[in-house]
């Protein structure tokens, strides 16, 4: 998640109306993820749910510190049990374009959501490949974005920019230079070259992230 993405979904999360908890957060990954390697997830959105006594449930498809249910949510057991919570809230962050059924996992974001609650979205819009483990490279605008959930009311439809490859690089040559001896080399095979590649286009042009927010009718 971009830093500028998380703090964009941290102003939302704060400004949706009445009872949001308990927030189900669909790919969250681990506590040393959303603390460490990406602080900012936890700085902008957990910690400020935290403080206002929001119960947030992290879920993931494997197993992990600070993940409190975990399992392919695919499973009709697994999604039984993320019902079973009565969600007001689901948070669904970068996960649309690496499943190749999107209609389906959004009716399974829809069965998870109690009625009247809000559904926080974000894709990438304008971003490079990424493997995770693919990339369908599902790129919507924010008014094509909510077409993943008809009838659900539109509160919030709007791209988020920030950041390039160059300001990932720290804005130092020499990074641009490994990674294009990485994608010379194969380094790691022709898909991880080709993301390498690709992210070499946004070098100097800005990424965008397509972030809706919606209630469920």
């Amino acid at each position: 998640m971009r830093f500028e993405e998380a703090e964009k979904i941290g102003r939302l999360l704060a400004e949706l109306p009445g009872d949001i908890s308990p927030v189900i957060e669909l790919g969250s990954s681990t506590t040393t993820f959303r603390t460490v390697q990406q602080p900012h997830i936890d700085r902008f959105i957990h910690a400020p749910l935290r403080a206002r006594g929001v119960k947030v449930v992290h879920t993931d498809l494997r197993d992990g510190d600070g993940i409190d249910v975990s399992g392919d949510i695919y499973e009709p057991d697994v999604r039984e049990r993320l019902a079973s919570l009565g969600a007001n809230t689901v948070l669904c962050c970068n996960i649309f374009e690496h499943v190749t059924d999107r209609s389906n996992f959004a009716s399974i974001c829809d069965e998870i959501l109690r009625p009247g609650g809000f559904i926080i979205v974000s894709v990438p819009y304008r971003y490079p490949y990424h493997l995770d483990p693919i990339d369908t490279m599902y790129r919507p605008a924010p008014e094509e974005l909510v077409d993943l959930f008809p009838g659900y009311e539109v509160q919030v439809a709007e791209p988020v920019v920030g950041g390039s490859f160059w300001t990932d690089l720290d804005r130092r040559p020499v990074g641009v230079l490994k990674s294009v001896v990485r994608v010379l080399m194969l380094r790691g095979g022709w898909r991880e070259s080709l993301s390498r590649l690709h992210r070499l286009t946004f070098l100097f042009r800005p990424y965008q992230v397509s972030v809706a927010v919606l209630r469920k009718p």
